[in-house]
């Protein structure tokens, strides 16, 4: 590294600068550079020990709320017995809800949302074709009115 320095006239003695001078020029700008490069360094540092930390914790997270749902337990409301909670969770798929087989419930429900959403978008565009006629003149007014109204 090069560094250059400007000194004002009156630091000069006979062409030269004094050597205490000198060195008090160089212990400053060495300290501004350790400083600048002191921060740099913590904040890389910081920032890979942060994302490090965040993996670290979800996997430990993780693998304690598996064994959790796997061996923990809890007083079952109704009988009053202590069940796991992998066994209550069966439970409210099995009888409460109808979802003895998980996949087959979401296959269902998405089917029927996909359903859902068929019509919506038939109405939709059916309402809009109706609009055009009626804006084109094709359409006499009250025809449009109950044509719109069976849509909605």
């Amino acid at each position: 590294m090069k560094f250059t320095v400007e000194v004002e006239d009156f630091y000069i003695e006979e062409g030269e600068l004094s050597k205490e001078l000198q060195k008090h020029v160089t212990r400053e700008v060495v300290a501004q550079i350790t400083a600048a490069i002191k921060t740099q360094v913590e904040s890389t540092i910081t920032l890979k020990v942060d994302e490090f930390m965040k993996e670290r914790m979800k996997q430990i997270i993780n693998t304690h709320l598996d064994e959790f749902i796997e061996n923990g337990t809890l007083v079952d409301g109704y009988d009053k017995k202590t069940i796991t909670i992998k066994e209550h969770l069966r439970n409210l798929f099995n009888k409460n809800h109808g979802w003895a087989n998980p996949t087959d419930k979401m296959n269902e429900l998405a089917k029927k949302f996909g359903e859902e959403c068929k019509l919506q978008y038939n109405n939709i565009f059916a309402t809009k074709i109706v609009v055009q006629m009626k804006n084109q003149g094709f359409l006499k007014d009250d025809m449009a009115k109950i044509l719109l109204e069976d849509t909605k």
